[in-house]
């Protein structure tokens, strides 16, 4: 005679280990999506790049060191795949601490670094940081109407 829970015990004992390994591999399957997508860009193959993206990949996974999709790509100058990261709203002012940077470096900062000026011009339009904003002195005051009449006009003192 079979017992009333054996039913109910060999059910569960099955179903909350196979609940357990996929949890535990999915998020391993998340890191090493995550990773493809890292190198996908690095290596300007737009088409994984896209791929990983559908699949679920962060746009903004960070390597330990900080290093993202966007700054490799940005290094070697994949502008196609530059494009496709911002316009998934990637953050265009991560910082990534190596090439000799204490301060970090940004995907602006190494791209000029290699002189990759397309891309530089791309993430300048999507906002990013760079020393020449920051550098930049605000606009003069606009002199008003009245003013630009009276301009060199000796009666009006």
């Amino acid at each position: 005679m079979k017992h009333p829970y054996m039913q109910f015990l060999v059910f569960f004992g099955i179903l909350i280990p196979f609940v357990f390994v996929n949890t535990i591999f999915a998020n391993t399957t998340n890191d090493e999506l995550d990773a493809d997508f890292i190198k996908a860009a690095f290596s300007g193959n737009l088409p994984e790049v896209k791929r990983l993206f559908e699949k679920g990949a962060n746009v903004n996974a960070k390597r330990e060191n900080g290093i993202t999709a966007l700054i490799g790509a940005s290094i070697e100058g994949h502008q196609e795949v530059v494009e496709f990261l911002l316009s998934k709203g990637v953050e265009v002012d991560a910082k990534v601490f190596f090439f000799g940077r204490s301060d970090g470096a940004t995907a602006y900062d190494l791209a000029s670094q290699k002189d990759h000026q397309e891309i530089m011009k791309l993430l300048i339009r999507a906002g990013a940081y760079h020393e020449a904003k920051a550098a930049a002195p605000p606009p003069p005051p606009q002199p008003s109407q009245a003013s630009k009449r009276n301009i060199g006009n000796r009666d009006n003192r």
